[in-house]
């Protein structure tokens, strides 16, 4: 009985150890398969595919319970994409006990990523101190340790200080620690090794560009571009306010030595204001950047990095300033901006990268609306105190119609004649547009101020308006003396046909019709391309005049058709009418003066147009047969303000048609006596033409 007893015990040992056996062997099986479960979820975990992931992690689970890796990788998932009540529920399943000191830590320092993503940094202090405790080498705990208890304004241990300050190298570490290491050094005043993290930064980039990328992105890489691009990122309180009035005090040097001088207040207020804004942005940002560094994924376009962006480009149109500011001795002295532009140029990059930033931020609609129109009008504000900014304001708002939001008045210049660039431009653009308006006085008194004090070279066009707007006034003597001199400054250049078409317009109203034809004919047809609607249309009036003269009549109504088809300036288009006018009324033409009739409405200038409107008005009533009309038309014609000698030789046509030469002959007083105009009715009351 015994022995058989014996038996049976020895049966069931052997039993138990076959089935234990077993039972290992299909631990392993299952131990196996869940981590090839969990490999499949990190594979799908960076593709982006996070669903399949978490599902990967939690078959990875079921297989084998007792596997720790899915709990801890499921964590980290849910709290990369924001399920953070899940995360933490998931990693406190994890028995710590049961995990290396590694793991421990490891798992700490996911509570405190957790607690930065709540927003709460005390919980996250004392997450990342677990860390520290359960594995002192765990050097990324560390550092975020220290961060955060400088932004709460905690003191941090010796110990841990020791550790940090003494550590080699931060190579190795994910790139966004590697970022808080280096902030922290240069908080710290650490800058050597802060340097040498740039570096480490450096070589991560180029590793993960693998050879590519422009040389820009090369070069704005580099260790030495970051680190001092880097600078006011880190600098606050006292060392930030020596820096920054260092780094401005230096740009007012630079530009005193430059451009001329300027109120002492605008030195100080440059150096204050810019000063007061990067520290005021490093303020504000600083914090923020920090707290969004340590989260698990964000976006550059998130707007918590406005404030940061914007601080390391202004910093860096700073520096910039030390190469823009030289650049501008290339240019004459009269070409360089006031010393208050130079400042200028920085203000308006802030404002202007303000509004770029805020444009590719994600704020919501309403809130990113008000920014940038702050911003905008801040941007356009400070425009007009930059180089040509106003210059460049003036061109768009007259464009659409509004020339009186930039202008400078004349008589408002210094005393002394000074004039600033930009002034000089406006004033040059200002002149172009009182043509439009037909006054002339305007644009000579404008061109002579102008002119009298800075390089006439630099303003080639606002020279050609005054001798253009001197003819027109019949200002002959003047005129030719100021076409002599620009003859003379631009000989052998691309602006000396320009100055050659004034001479032979000059010489057309003079009655030098033969000398005139020349110098239009002597015109390259290239040249003759480059010219502008104005210079081809009073080109074609010139030639259409000699025509006239010569009369060559068909050839001359030709050349005036043409010309009224390109002439922009009211004044041009109303002499190109009146010359028709005249032409079809000695051909009898009464329908085509009938259609130059209806022109006279579309024409908008000032006093010397209206006085050519009533001519042509008069000849049309002449050739109807209303004499009385035509009369009365002409004498309205010759009482304009403007001097319109044409006006005065109709009116003294019509006089001698009565028979009433005496009268004719009074007028001679009002014409330039050199005008061809002057000399037809003196030939005319004379009796000696016709």
């Amino acid at each position: 009985m015994r022995r058989k007893f014996l038996r049976i015990l020895a049966l069931c040992l052997f039993l138990a150890l076959v089935i234990s056996a077993s039972g290992a062997e299909d631990g392993a099986i299952l131990l196996k398969k869940s981590q090839l479960l969990v490999q499949k979820g990190v594979r799908a975990e960076e593709r982006g595919e996070f669903e399949d992931a978490a599902l990967f992690y939690e078959e990875a689970l079921e297989v084998y319970p007792k596997n720790m890796m899915p709990l801890l990788r499921l964590g980290k998932l849910l709290a990369r994409i924001g399920m953070y009540e899940k995360a933490a529920e998931r990693l406190r399943a994890i028995p710590l006990e049961q995990l290396p000191k590694a793991g421990r830590s490891e798992i700490h320092s996911l509570f405190g990523q957790i607690a930065l993503a709540r927003g709460s940094l005390e919980e996250a202090g004392a997450a990342y101190r677990k860390a520290i405790e359960a594995n002192s080498d765990n050097v990324i705990a560390l550092v975020r340790k220290i961060i955060i208890e400088r932004l709460l304004g905690f003191s941090t241990s010796q110990e841990n200080l020791n550790y940090f300050t003494g550590y080699d190298t931060f190579k190795g570490l994910p790139y966004k620690d590697i970022q808080l290491a280096f902030y922290l050094d240069m908080e710290m005043w650490n800058f050597a090794r802060a340097y040498n993290t740039c570096e480490v930064i450096e070589q991560q980039m180029a590793a993960a560009a693998e050879g590519g990328g422009s040389s820009a992105d090369k070069l704005l890489n580099s260790a030495p571009v970051t680190f001092i691009l880097s600078l006011p990122l880190c600098f606050q309180g006292v060392i930030g306010i020596i820096y920054y009035c260092m780094l401005f005090g230096a740009l007012v040097f630079l530009a005193t030595v430059l451009s001329g001088p300027t109120a002492i207040w605008h030195n100080f207020f440059y150096v204050f204001a810019a000063s007061a804004l990067l520290l005021a942005a490093q303020h504000l940002g600083y914090r923020d950047m920090i707290v969004a560094t340590m989260q698990s994924d964000f976006s550059e376009f998130d707007s918590v990095w406005i404030i940061p962006k914007l601080l390391i480009a202004g910093h860096f149109v700073a520096l910039a300033l030390f190469v823009v500011f030289p650049a501008f001795r290339i240019l004459p002295a009269e070409q360089r901006p006031l010393r208050y532009e130079l400042f200028g140029i920085w203000f308006f990059c802030w404002f202007f990268m303000i509004f770029v930033l805020v444009f590719q931020s994600r704020l919501g609609f309403a809130t990113r609306a008000a920014y940038m129109g702050a911003s905008g009008f801040m941007a356009l504000l400070t425009m007009l105190i930059m180089p040509l900014g106003r210059f460049v304001i003036f061109n768009v708002a007259s464009a659409a119609g509004f020339s009186g939001v930039v202008s400078v008045d004349r008589k408002n210049i210094q005393k002394d004649g000074s004039i600033s660039f930009t002034d000089a431009k406006i004033l040059e653009s200002q002149a172009s547009k009182c043509l439009e308006k037909d006054a002339f006085e305007e644009v000579v008194l404008t061109g002579r101020k102008v002119l009298g004090n800075l390089d006439r070279k630099t303003f080639v066009a606002l020279w050609r308006s005054m001798i253009l707007a001197m003819i027109c006034r019949e200002d002959y003597v003047e005129a030719q003396r100021s076409i002599n001199e620009y003859l003379e400054t631009f000989k052998d250049t691309s602006q000396l046909e320009s100055g050659q078409l004034l001479d032979a317009y000059l010489r057309c109203r003079k009655g030098d019709f033969a000398t005139a034809v020349v110098i239009i004919r002597g015109f390259s047809e290239k040249r003759a391309k480059m010219f502008s609607n104005d210079e081809t249309a009073l080109c074609l009036l010139v030639l259409g005049c000699c025509g006239t003269a010569f009369k060559e009549y068909v050839q001359a109504h030709i050349d005036f058709g043409k010309a009224l088809n390109c002439v922009k300036l009211p004044f041009l288009k109303a002499e190109i009418l009146t010359e028709l006018a005249e032409l079809d009324f000695m051909m009898n033409a009464k329908e085509a003066l009938t259609k130059w009739k209806a022109k006279v409405g579309e024409l908008n200038g000032g006093e010397k147009t209206a006085s050519l409107k009533k001519v042509i008005l008069s000849i049309a009533a002449l050739s109807e047969g209303a004499r009385d009309e035509s009369m009365r038309l002409a004498a309205e014609a010759c009482k304009s303000k403007a001097r319109n000698g044409r006006a005065f030789a109709w009116y003294g046509h019509l006089l001698c048609l009565e028979g009433r030469h005496s009268e004719a002959e009074e007028l001679l007083s009002n014409m330039t006596p050199e005008s061809y105009d002057a000399i037809r009715l003196m030939n005319e009351t004379t009796g000696t033409g016709s």
